[in-house]
């Protein structure tokens, strides 16, 4: 048995080289088509800033809602922003501090062991009284208050120095 198919129709002709996929379309254009009901009066300003603007309605209120919607976002950053500083600059001033009271500790533990060795070698020279001793001792405590308040070029250095290495680690302690 032979079987046959029909002829085809005028329309199946023309629909002959139309592709059958089921696959949906893909959009190409990084935008959708969105509907927006607005209040005439919002629509009325909408239509004089895009005129004004030479744009068109729809991209007039694209860059408006986008606008909008970054300023919402900029809120809830600038909100935080306090927060996320002081807690940077509270970290680097932690370690900052940190640096400093073990410079400072190192300085007095120095000072109090010079002091001591100064104030032993003194008192065993020869026609060294503690009259004597106690006047020098007073003196140089007051010399040393009085230098308190210069900064030498020499401390300058130090200090630089000091700052640098600090810098050189990025704040960090060298504990």
């Amino acid at each position: 048995m032979e079987y046959h198919l029909p002829a085809p129709s005028l329309t199946q002709q023309r629909l002959k080289h139309v592709s059958r996929s089921q696959n949906r379309p893909t959009y190409s254009r990084q935008t959708r088509h969105t509907t927006l009901h607005l209040k005439l009066r919002v629509r009325a300003e909408l239509e004089r800033k895009a005129k004004e603007q030479n744009l068109t309605i729809s991209a007039t209120g694209a860059a408006l809602v986008e606008w909008a919607l970054q300023q919402s976002i900029s809120a809830q950053q600038g909100a935080l922003l306090e927060t996320i500083i002081d807690t940077s600059i509270g970290k680097h001033m932690r370690a900052y501090s940190d640096r400093n009271a073990a410079l400072q500790v190192r300085t007095l533990i120095k000072t109090e062991l010079i002091l001591g060795i100064a104030t032993n070698i003194l008192g065993r020279q020869p026609g060294m009284d503690e009259n004597i001793l106690r006047e020098i001792m007073n003196d140089a405590d007051e010399a040393a208050r009085a230098s308190i308040t210069r900064t030498t070029q020499q401390q300058k250095n130090i200090v630089a120095t000091e700052k640098k290495q600090f810098d050189e680690k990025g704040g960090k302690t060298s504990d």
